[in-house]
């Protein structure tokens, strides 16, 4: 009982914590704005404060920033932050700065419930410096579209494609050197033994081109 009253008190705080959470913008001056909203528009940043709204211009801001406040084709500003809460894990959405609502999932991913009517488009979690860590595109609440995290460097560490929160189309893992690892195809949530899932290890190169002393372990195919 103490337990279940622990875990329900920590969902509180976290929700009364998102939906007051003002964001930091770190200028290149080193100048810090605690932004309770960022509206993108065109060649600005509206960043509204406690007291006041100012206008961030492009020339503020480090080419990091550009890209995650105002690089995004859909004219707005979309985030989320991810918390781990017990075996399960909690998603926070944010619609320009705003808390739009919250989505908790289990281990396995699969949605458990929502709150909030979180407005469709493609929203973006943040290393710190800015860098994209994750993407997952949502419309009515689920997923829908391809559910991306990167290398902090930028480069796919795996995706996975959704329709209507069920996996759905391959999902794909990466090292970060580009090449891929494994892939696995899902219809509507379920594993698709039907088609070729791979397993894939760097190849067996000819004799010519093996460096002396180098084992290499070959393609395999795993159905």
């Amino acid at each position: 009982m103490k337990i279940g009253i622990s875990i329900l008190w920590l969902c509180v705080l976290a929700f009364s914590a998102a939906a007051v959470c003002a964001e930091t913008i770190i200028l290149k001056t080193g100048e810090e704005l605690e932004a309770a909203a960022i509206i993108p528009a065109g060649r600005v940043l509206q960043v509204k404060l406690r007291s006041e709204t100012i206008n961030v211009k492009k020339t503020d801001l480090t080419p990091e920033q550009l890209a995650r406040y105002l690089g995004s084709d859909e004219g707005t500003y979309l985030s989320f932050t991810t918390m781990k809460v017990a075996n399960n894990l909690e998603y926070t959405y944010y619609y320009n700065g705003k808390y739009a609502g919250m989505r908790l999932t289990d281990a396995d991913g699969q949605t458990l419930r929502y709150t909030g009517g979180i407005p469709n488009g493609t929203y973006r979690e943040f290393y710190p410096g800015d860098a994209v860590k994750k993407e997952q595109p949502l419309a009515g609440n689920l997923r829908n579209g391809p559910v991306r995290t990167y290398f902090q460097d930028g480069s796919l560490r795996d995706e996975t494609w959704f329709l209507d929160d069920a996996p759905n189309g391959f999902h794909r893992v990466f090292d970060n050197g580009g090449n891929l690892i494994s892939e696995v195809r899902y219809r509507r949530g379920k594993r698709d033994w039907r088609d070729a899932v791979r397993d894939v290890v760097k190849p067996v190169p000819n004799e010519k081109t093996r460096p002396a002393g180098e084992k290499y372990a070959p393609r395999r195919t795993v159905n």
